[in-house]
């Protein structure tokens, strides 16, 4: 199904051979060579609550201007559970190496690397509904839009420079699961979505024209660069493994959690 932009002035890199970075554990990794299968969460799922919600702020001013009846803690719940339709693959727009990435994301692991064109042929040539576009960082919002909710995030993010890649399953929204039997509405659902909503999808891609690259944290275990190469060597890849450039400094770079400690004051 063909790709689609994200709505309104849906931003996007200034060129689609914008380098992009998706870290991942170890384990992960291993899977998705394994199975050349790209991984999609449910946005409900991430750790932050605040994903895919405008402010407290913008809601109370929305539901107001909308006249009575529109109530707070009804319409915060249906976008909870409009959470349950997206499935997302998050990449980092390249510009250098941060420590806040990798121990945020691959501290043990590895980070693949690809360019935004050819993300975005793989996510066009998936039967999907699917969207690819840059995370707006803001608190500011347009209108009432979904869409526009799940394509953007806090400012404190904006380190993260995201590169989102998005599953639209609008037909698995929850549907007012968070209204109980004295038609009280609470922000949230009160029973789990029904089993046919995956908690994710994975999507077969082709991986030798996809990652060009694939860097090993400086934080890996001794010796996973090697087997690394054995693994992709094994699965019929050829595609080009190197160590982390903070691996070169090690008397610079000694403890990456310390790096992310002092780099966030």
């Amino acid at each position: 199904m063909p790709i689609e932009r994200y709505p309104q002035d849906g931003l996007q890199p200034g060129s689609d051979d914008a380098v992009i970075w998706r870290f991942m554990p170890f384990t992960r990794f291993v899977e998705l060579m394994r199975t050349g299968e790209l991984y999609f969460c449910r946005s409900d799922k991430f750790e932050d609550q605040h994903e895919g919600l405008p402010t407290e702020e913008y809601a109370r001013y929305v539901c107001a201007s909308m006249g009575p009846g529109h109530d707070l803690d009804y319409t915060v719940g249906n976008l909870v559970q409009d959470k349950e339709a997206y499935f997302i693959s998050c990449w980092y727009l390249f510009d250098h190496e941060t420590a806040k990435m990798w121990g945020r994301y691959g501290k043990d692991g590895v980070a693949i690397c690809s360019r935004y064109g050819l993300l975005r042929a793989a996510l066009d040539a998936m039967p999907d509904r699917a969207m690819l576009g840059l995370v707006r960082y803001s608190l500011d919002h347009v209108g009432w839009n979904i869409l526009r909710f799940i394509t953007t995030k806090r400012p404190e993010f904006a380190h993260e420079r995201e590169v989102r890649a998005l599953i639209w399953k609008p037909e698995w929204a929850g549907n007012n699961r968070h209204i109980d039997l004295d038609n009280k509405c609470y922000r949230k659902p009160l029973t789990d979505p029904p089993p046919y909503v995956l908690p994710g999808l994975r999507r077969a891609v082709a991986l030798q024209v996809l990652v060009e690259g694939i860097v090993v944290s400086a934080e890996a275990n001794q010796g996973m660069l090697g087997e690394i190469e054995q693994l992709v060597s094994k699965l019929g890849y050829a595609i080009p493994v190197q160590e982390s450039s903070f691996t070169r400094y090690p008397h610079v770079v000694t403890d990456l959690a310390e790096i992310i400690r002092l780099s966030s004051k």
